[in-house]
């Protein structure tokens, strides 16, 4: 698998970073660069002196509904927490050269697997967000952003927790 280049991550997460301020409030996010580990491992110190996301090989967070929801394959770049806030879980996959509404049916197709229903269309080009809802689990709602930096793809979620 090629890495994206630093140029692109930064894109990526500069994007990431634009989609999760548009979904929800301030919480906290892992690094690019950090190397999966054996055993959960703590992100990068985060701004403002809040207690970094613990992330598991995988570059989901330790708490996140795996069992719920399947993220497309691809590089996580980003995660954020829920808060008080947000109550969202933020997760931002870098899918390289994968075409947007491809990365988007993929990301649909998964969820619907595992019994989530698509509120939205996937139509346009590029497609619009998509909402997905299951009445039961921990989780209630994901919505899936995408974005194009350049000829490269990245998709993000956004994954609403009940209380």
């Amino acid at each position: 698998m090629r890495l994206p280049s630093s140029r692109t991550r930064r894109a990526v997460s500069a994007l990431g970073l634009l989609v999760v301020l548009g979904t929800t409030a301030s919480g906290c996010s892992g690094g690019a660069d950090q190397e999966p580990a054996e055993s959960p491992v703590t992100s990068a110190s985060s701004p403002q002196g809040e207690v970094p996301t613990e992330v598991e090989p995988d570059g989901l967070p330790v708490d996140f509904p795996r069992d719920e929801v399947s993220v497309v394959d691809g590089e996580i770049v980003s995660v954020q927490e829920p808060t008080a806030k947000s109550g969202a879980y933020n997760v931002l996959v870098y899918a390289g050269g994968t075409p947007r509404l491809t990365v988007v049916e993929q990301a649909v197709g998964l969820l619907e697997d595992v019994g989530w229903s698509l509120e939205t269309t996937i139509e346009g080009n590029p497609p619009a967000p998509q909402v997905l809802t299951k009445s039961d689990g921990v989780a209630q709602r994901v919505i899936i952003t995408n974005s194009a930096p350049g000829d490269e793809s990245a998709i993000g979620y956004t994954v609403q927790v009940r209380d």
